[in-house]
């Protein structure tokens, strides 16, 4: 798409909370962004503006996608998640995996146990969260090991 038929499109975008994803011609994404309003934070890359970054962005930009998230801190939450996952060229600062922390409660274990991590893997274990702060994640697991005696230890000691 030329980049006065991104700009129609983006004039339609809905002004709800929501993740945006700038694509490539060959479909990948290469930046993602969070916006309290989509239309508005999305027009806002078709202003004139001095940064290289952005007109990097809007040169190899190709199509412009989003989805429609409740709130701006859901927005938050899956925008790192979505940045994780697609590692787009144009988002630097949160490539670097300071995603939010999950809890981590195991069930298949003889001694179920309960921690702290940043990524979710399909091992049979029942994830809670994003947590941010880290310290309510943090918080929740030394109540949950309290009141359930429940341990906070690797298994391998047992």
């Amino acid at each position: 798409m030329k980049r006065e038929q991104l700009r129609q499109k983006v004039k339609i975008f809905p002004s709800r909370p929501g993740i945006y994803f700038f694509k490539n011609s060959q479909g990948e994404v290469i930046y993602i962004g969070k916006a309290r309003s989509l239309r508005d934070r999305v027009n806002n890359y078709f202003l004139p503006s001095p940064d290289l970054k952005v007109q990097n962005i809007l040169s190899e930009t190709a199509d412009i996608d989003y989805l429609l998230v409740s709130s701006e801190k859901e927005a938050s939450f899956i925008e790192n998640n979505y940045i994780q996952f697609y590692q787009p060229k144009f988002n630097l600062r949160l490539k670097d995996d300071k995603s939010f922390p999950f809890l981590k409660m195991t069930v298949t274990e003889s001694f179920p146990g309960v921690y702290l991590c940043r990524r979710l893997e399909d091992d049979g274990a029942r994830y809670f969260g994003p947590f941010s702060p880290a310290d309510e994640a943090r918080n929740l697991i030394s109540l949950i090991a309290k009141v359930f005696k429940i341990r906070t230890c690797e298994n391998t000691i047992f």
